[in-house]
């Protein structure tokens, strides 16, 4: 097996909310690549790149040691313990103990290691009331007597502590590799219009790609992006975040939120609510009494800096009551249809009206 030099970062182990863990990789890899071109992201917090080459270049094992830790410092990507050994399995398991086998070494530090070092969680409990407490005593047993007693991964595990299986296969992480794809935008663009089983289309990669390369111009905070969650208005229910920060799940809440404005959502909704005059029929300003009711229908919408309009319709008002356990706050709700056609949501707050937002 070729001798690797792993890289094990602590504070890199779990993706933050705002995506900055899956950049600090990219930063972090991109340096690792201009030292050593095999240089890889395995999963998150483990990089590993091949010692030997680069320490012919350099002028030896310690000086590859030196210069890792000084790229990681430069990064910025916190404390890295160094492992280097034969295979990635060893390196991994050498650079979480921040040891440097010498060559030669790695197969009686591997039979050392204990049985919870081969990743198969449900295993190594068995394994220890059989008695077997180390890779070298799972290396020990006869391949078939394996075979026939253990399902397909303590296979793996075996042929992983024998020697006879590098860990590529079991310790890539498929999401840090997903999440590279998403953050670079590089995501590949395949022709064809797709969707039908939720498939991204052209329009959504090239979104992609364009949104990456304003972000890169801009900053993290230049391109935002948005998922529904639970709430009673349109925007209670959109929840922000910087582009390229992981998904979160779509959170739209099962449960009942009274009060909340019923479909459809407006087109646009403002993010300065501008300030209007609601009025009845015979002129005089519609208010909102303590029952949650309108004191007359609503007539007439007339906008501070010139314009009225005529009322064809009007639905509400839709009360909400929130956070009587703090700052208490008190609105009514109402969705008005014009004489030209035009839909509105408003709200009441406090003895004012306010625009909130347009329909299509």
């Amino acid at each position: 097996m070729e001798r690797l030099l792993a890289l094990w970062l602590p504070e890199l182990e779990r993706e933050s909310d705002d995506g900055s863990v899956v950049r600090r990789h990219l930063e972090l890899l991109e340096a690792l690549v201009l030292f050593c071109p095999f240089a890889e992201a395995v999963r998150f917090g483990l990089f590993v790149l091949p010692i030997r080459a680069p320490s012919r270049f350099v002028g030896g094992e310690d000086v590859v040691l030196n210069s890792v830790r000084a790229i990681v410092e430069r990064a910025g990507a916190g404390e890295v313990s160094l492992g280097v050994a034969d295979g990635l399995f060893a390196a991994t398991a050498a650079a979480r103990r921040g040891i440097v086998l010498a060559p030669g070494e790695t197969a009686r530090f591997c039979a050392a290691l204990p049985i919870e070092e081969c990743g198969v969680a449900d295993f190594a409990v068995t394994a220890r009331r059989l008695g077997l407490y180390t890779v070298g005593a799972l290396a020990a047993l006869p391949r078939a007597r394996v075979t026939e007693r253990f399902n397909a991964a303590v296979v793996r595990a075996h042929e992983l502590a024998t020697g006879e299986r590098d860990a590529w296969e079991e310790y890539r992480d498929p999401v840090l590799f997903r999440r590279f794809r998403e953050v670079r935008g590089d995501e590949e663009i395949v022709l064809g219009q797709i969707g039908f089983f939720g498939d991204r289309t052209d329009a959504d990669r090239r979104a992609v790609a364009v949104a990456h390369r304003v972000a890169t111009r801009l900053g993290v905070e230049g391109v935002w992006t948005a998922s529904l969650q639970g709430g009673r208005t349109p925007l209670d229910q959109v929840a922000w975040r910087p582009w390229g920060a992981p998904a979160a799940p779509e959170a739209r809440d099962p449960d009942p939120w009274p009060g909340r404005l019923p479909s459809p959502a407006p087109s646009v909704v403002l993010r300065s609510p501008v300030r209007l005059d609601v009025l009845d029929h015979e002129g005089h300003e519609v208010r909102v009494t303590g029952r949650a009711t309108l004191s007359s229908e609503i007539a007439t919408l007339r906008f501070r800096h010139g314009g009225t309009y005529e009322v064809r319709f009007s639905a509400g008002p839709w009360p909400h009551d929130e956070g009587w356990w703090s700052a208490r706050r008190r609105r009514a709700h109402a969705q008005v249809l014009l004489e030209d056609g035009r839909a509105f949501w408003v709200y009441a707050e406090r003895g004012a009206w306010w625009l909130a937002g347009v329909y299509d």
